[in-house]
C-alpha cells in the first residue's frame, strides 16, 4: 500500500480546489459540515479515508493527509471508512444519483406508475 505522501503534495493538490492546509486542518478538527464533499481526510497509520465529519477519534495531524476527490485516495492506497462512508459523500455519484435513474423515475411519474 502506498500511503506515503510529501507534505507539499498536499499544498499543491489542495490549491487547485480553493482550499489551505489551514481550513482543511480547522474544518477537520472541528468536524465542520460545510467543508462534507470538499476534501477528503486519509489516516496514514489505518490507510482509511474519511469525510472532514467523521465521527471517529481524531487522528494526529503527523498521521493525516488530504485530497480533493476520493479517486486520489483510493489511488494513493486508501480504502473507503465504513463508519462515515466517503463514497456518498455531497458531490459523489452515490449522492448526486445518476442521470439514467432520474430519468427513469420521471417516465414512471408520466406512465403514471408513481
Amino acid at each position: 500500500m502506498s500511503v506515503e505522501a510529501t507534505p507539499s503534495f498536499n499544498a499543491d493538490v489542495l490549491a487547485l480546489s480553493g482550499l489551505t492546509l489551514e481550513q482543511c486542518q480547522s474544518a477537520r478538527q472541528s468536524r465542520d459540515s460545510r467543508f462534507d464533499g470538499r476534501f477528503f481526510v486519509a489516516v496514514k497509520t489505518t490507510g482509511i479515508f474519511c469525510r472532514p465529519i467523521c465521527p471517529a477519534n481524531l487522528p494526529k495531524e503527523v498521521n493525516v493527509e488530504y485530497f480533493i476527490n476520493q479517486a486520489q485516495a483510493l489511488q494513493s492506497g486508501y480504502r473507503p471508512c465504513l463508519r462515515c462512508r466517503p463514497d456518498s459523500a455531497p458531490g459523489s455519484w452515490a449522492w448526486k444519483g445518476v442521470e439514467t435513474t432520474f430519468q427513469r423515475a420521471v417516465k414512471m411519474i408520466d406512465q403514471g406508475e408513481l
